[in-house]
């Protein structure tokens, strides 16, 4: 279904491009071939993932709602626009973006036969979402224990982005300082999508390339509107941008891969409208000075876009990529291996911790739960961090798991500042658990939670302290019991 969709998205880039009306098919041809092999487009292509098929929905609805958002438009465009924009609203909430700013072109257009259609195609679909996240916000499943806070936020992760939205922000000053960083994120991402890992280096030059590729895809935003007018997509782009700062979430570009083509041709129309202007300057009689000007500024360009099309063809990002792949691959055999130990030697209502739990449960159709969703506080508290790394077994416990897989990719979903400190405490959690199955490599392994679920068994007393530091804490304080130096080590091994 994603290449599908991939393979959709690649169509429509083309269709949109055309759709603009300011570039040849040559030029449209060549911005979407930078969009169909750009590394993100690539890496989320080959994820069982919503990025890709939500893309090809939100730009069918944005290029059908430039054709159906007028007033002499077909009512069966407005519902076929309706269908498709409604379809990605129950992808993902950024469909809703989406939808207002189709509904604001057709307002604007004076459209109001459409936008009434489009609305009532769409709103089931709305509505539907809003029932969804409303119904599973509250709900926490009844365990045999008291479940934990590393279960319970991780419960809240799994049935509802908005509640563990709320979970996430804290406090004001922990907001503020996400909303700082989400913007930040969004002023450098966008140019990334053309720079890529050229300027990692060299951080100067990176802010100054930076700068200048962000405001050449704003002016060039500008101009495209001064030429063919406001686009449901000019729309949709604010209101979509609002929603992303708002979710704490450092890979902006996965979810701006719906406007990829627009920023690509905005670039492109920019880059065109300078060279004019630089090569009309120095053609014409002007002073010496104001053609040395032009002529130092059309090297700059020049050399710009030199670094553009290096970028493109053999940047750093790609290499990382076909890495990533080549390690997936070895990794995945691995897997296989502990997945077939799982089907071969448990039984169908085994539950079991994984970091990729979905991959665990495709199969071998054994229900499993990832270890824990981390809390994006901890990225601006480390108390809060450290807090979650505590409750690292609270999943296992709380849904009664017999069996925990373990992988060297285990910490790679994580923001960058936590993977070290997780990494570590999994380790550390690994090292107390009987070992049941090692891959061939011995890169993946499956343990043993018998100590998770009962821990006061006189066999867990070692292990104890590793798999409930937070418990054992209290216990202490409450005895007032002071612990041995090697549980002290293992309470304090985080700062």
């Amino acid at each position: 279904m994603t290449v599908v969709f991939g393979m959709a998205f690649i169509a429509l880039t083309f269709v949109f491009l055309r759709q603009l009306k300011v570039l040849n098919d040559a030029e449209a041809l060549l911005l979407t071939a930078f969009c169909a092999v750009h590394p993100i487009v690539l890496f989320y292509s080959a994820q069982v993932m919503t990025e890709i098929p939500f893309s090809a929905l939100a730009l069918a609805a944005l290029v059908l709602g430039q054709i159906a958002m007028r007033r002499d438009a077909r009512a069966g465009w407005a519902a076929g626009c309706g269908i498709l924009v409604g379809c990605s609203v129950l992808l993902r909430v950024l469909g809703v973006p989406v939808l207002g700013g189709i509904l604001i072109a057709a307002i604007v257009r004076k459209a109001w036969r459409q936008a009434a259609i489009l609305v009532s195609f769409a709103a089931p679909c709305f509505f539907w979402q809003v029932w969804k996240a409303l119904s599973t916000v509250r709900f926490i499943p009844s365990t045999g224990i008291h479940p934990g806070p590393g279960f319970q936020q991780t419960w809240i992760y799994y049935m509802s982005y908005i509640a563990m939205r709320r979970l996430n922000v804290g406090n004001l000053q922990v907001f503020k300082s996400m909303l700082e960083s989400q913007v930040i994120y969004l002023l450098t991402h966008v140019p990334g999508f053309f720079l890529g890992s050229f300027f990692d280096a060299h951080i100067g030059w990176w802010f100054l390339a930076t700068v200048l590729v962000l405001a050449a895809v704003g002016m060039g935003i500008i101009h495209l509107i001064n030429l063919r007018g406001w686009q449901p997509i000019h729309f949709a782009l604010p209101l979509y941008v609002a929603l992303v700062l708002l979710w704490d979430y450092p890979e902006i570009q996965r979810f701006l891969i719906p406007f990829l083509p627009l920023f690509a041709a905005c670039l492109w129309i920019e880059g065109r409208y300078i060279a004019a202007k630089l090569t009309t300057a120095m053609a014409s009689p002007r002073s010496a000075f104001e053609r040395s000007i032009a002529l130092v500024a059309g090297f700059a360009t020049v050399a710009l876009v030199g670094i553009l099309l290096w970028n493109f063809v053999a940047n750093g990002d790609r290499r990382q990529l076909q890495e990533l792949s080549s390690r997936r691959s070895i990794l995945l055999g691995e897997k296989r291996e502990a997945y077939q130990w799982i089907r071969d030697n448990t039984p169908v209502d085994a539950r079991t911790v994984a970091g990729e739990d979905a991959c665990l449960y495709l199969y071998t159709g054994r229900p499993s739960m990832s270890f824990i969703a981390l809390s994006r506080v901890g990225a601006f508290e480390q108390a809060r961090l450290q807090n979650d790394l505590d409750h690292m077994t609270d999943v296992a416990r709380a849904i009664n798991a017999q069996y925990w897989i373990a992988s060297p990719d285990d910490s790679d979903k994580q923001w960058k500042s936590a993977k070290p400190f997780l990494e570590a405490r999994l380790n550390q959690i690994e090292s107390v658990l009987p070992k049941l199955f090692r891959s061939s490599a011995g890169h993946v392994q499956i343990y043993d939670l018998s100590c998770v679920r009962n821990p006061e068994d006189g066999a867990c007393a070692s292990a104890d302290g590793v798999l409930f530091p937070v418990e054992n804490i209290i216990r202490d304080q409450q005895t007032d019991f002071f612990p041995s130096a090697g549980q002290r080590a293992t309470r304090t091994s985080f700062p």
